[in-house]
Formats: structure tokens, sequence, C-alpha cells
């Protein structure tokens, strides 16, 4: 095993866990989604190594925003309830892109398929 190791993402709290990290439905940012497997609230920062978060909103499991985030020092600042779940949209400092932070390529959403002139095959 190799001795280089890379951490695309930091908490601070080893009892609240990243569930998921996914770029945005919308494409505007990084979904990250904490969960607090404790009997307490929890205060936790997550931060990225190579890209500083300028903006953090919280949304709902479908990504309605549902008020804003704190941002302290280029990471997330949240407190997760005891056994809680909460989502967050993040932004870096290049762009509200998921691409950067992920270091994906920007792929173009293709348009939905319109069921009066489309063929469909199931």
């Amino acid at each position: 095993m190799s001795s280089k190791q890379f951490s695309l993402v930091s908490l601070s709290d080893p009892d609240v866990m990243l569930w998921a990290l996914k770029p945005a439905d919308d494409g505007g940012g990084v979904v990250a989604r904490l969960w607090n497997v404790t009997d307490s609230a929890r205060g936790v920062q997550l931060a990225f190594t190579d890209h500083p978060i300028i903006d953090a909103q919280t949304v709902t499991h479908i990504e309605t925003p549902t008020g804003g985030g704190g941002v302290a020092a280029g990471a997330l600042s949240a407190t997760v309830g005891a056994h809680a779940m909460e989502s967050y949209l993040l932004a870096d400092a290049q762009s509200a892109a998921a691409a950067p932070l992920l270091g994906l390529p920007e792929l173009p959403v293709p348009p939905m398929p319109d069921a009066k002139t489309d063929s469909f095959n199931v």
C-alpha cells in the first residue's frame, strides 16, 4: 500500500458522518449530507482540502433551500441534531458548479424526452 494519502474532505467530529457527497441536482454546487449518530446535538466543521467553501445553505433531501448555513474560515460550520441527518448546498470560491469541487468534467444535462414526439423503448 502506498504511503501517499489524499483526503478530499475533513470533518471535525468523528460522530458526525459524511453520508453523501454529490453534485447538486441543478449543477449549482455540491450537496453534503451529514448524519449525527449520537444522542446529543453536535457542532461540526466540514472543509474541502483544496477549495475553500464560500457559501452554504441548508436544503431538504430534495434540495429545496431552507435557510442559510454558516461558513467560517472556508469551512461549513453547522450543528446537527441528535440522530439527525442534515443536507447542505456548498459552493467554492471558483464557481458554484459541482465539477471543480469534485474534479469532474462539466457535462451538459440532456433535455427530457417529449412524450408526444419521442419514442421510448421499455
